[in-house]
């Protein structure tokens, strides 16, 4: 067994995401949601907190019951412990926990703030000078709302970025490229003949 390259990991990545993470979850997706798939809606908004859910438990459950991923069994890659050994369920949720976090947060904010953002035109009634004053007041709620998550997402963006390349140069700079979540976990990626990882899973 040969240490996966830190590229060919990203590659692996992007290809888990694509097939599981942006085109099936959009499509369950879309089911669940029905015509208010394209609408903003606290029912929207819940399902896609959960449907957030599935890439992470995907990367999960697949490391941990068969040592790799759709992602990775196409790159001829294999998670397994420092002791070239299958993983254990706890150390599949170690270095793939920070998902939950990176999707669901995100996900969380934006239910948490609907009301601000999509219900200002709802005023109580009343002279044309109090129907102005409500509309103004709810148009500067909802600038200032709008405000407040540009920053977050902003921030929070930063943030994993700075974890990201952080975690990008571990791995390239120590000999088994280990990411901060695969010292965390205490795991290796390593190549692996196609013949022995069908064998193994």
């Amino acid at each position: 067994m040969h240490i996966a390259s830190f590229r060919k990991r990203i590659l692996a990545f992007l290809l888990d995401y694509f097939f599981v993470g942006y085109i099936f979850s959009g499509v369950v997706s879309f089911i669940f949601m029905g015509e208010d798939y394209f609408f903003t809606s606290p029912r929207t908004l819940k399902i896609s907190l959960i449907i957030s859910l599935i890439f992470p438990a995907y990367k999960m459950l697949g490391e941990w019951k068969y040592g790799h991923t759709i992602g990775k069994r196409i790159m001829s890659m294999k998670v397994v412990s420092q002791e070239y050994t299958s993983i254990t369920f706890k150390q599949s949720v170690t270095r793939n926990g920070y998902l939950v976090l990176y999707f669901v947060i995100p996900h969380l904010v934006m239910l948490l703030f609907h009301d601000q953002l999509f219900d200002f035109n709802e005023t109580k009634g009343g002279n044309m000078a109090e129907v102005i004053i409500d509309n103004a007041i709810g148009l500067f709620q909802v600038i200032i709302t709008f405000i407040i998550i540009a920053c977050f997402y902003f921030i929070y963006s930063i943030v994993w970025l700075l974890i990201i390349f952080m975690s990008a140069i571990n791995a390239v700079d120590n000999v088994n490229k280990q990411t901060f979540f695969d010292v965390m976990s205490k795991t290796l990626t390593v190549f692996i003949q196609k013949e022995t990882l069908r064998i193994e899973s």
